[in-house]
């Protein structure tokens, strides 16, 4: 299905994403990455105005923040208009 498929790279995953072609809709909530070198991720999320606006729990989603969950992320949004969260992995929330 040449280029109705977009695959990146994100490690140890493959993320596919399909254009069905129909009504296609941006996730209803965000997708998580966990990296190891968070303000490189930033520094090209801003090279390429990718950035988040708006706001999560009263700071701004679009900048590096220790969020009050305890990981330091930001917040961006892909190209076809899904959110994401970037996390250092040296915070990385798994909920224990």
């Amino acid at each position: 299905m040449p280029g109705r498929r977009h695959y990146f790279d994100c490690g140890d995953v493959i993320l596919a994403v399909v254009d069905t072609g129909r009504d296609a809709r941006p996730l209803p909530d965000h997708l998580y990455f966990s990296v190891r070198d968070l303000d490189a991720g930033y520094a090209r999320a801003k090279e390429l105005g990718c950035l988040a606006a708006g706001e999560v729990h009263g700071e701004p989603a679009g900048e590096i923040r220790t969020r009050p969950w305890g990981e330091r992320c930001f917040y961006a949004t892909d190209p076809f208009g899904n959110p994401l969260c970037f996390v250092d992995q040296l915070t990385l929330y798994t909920g224990r």
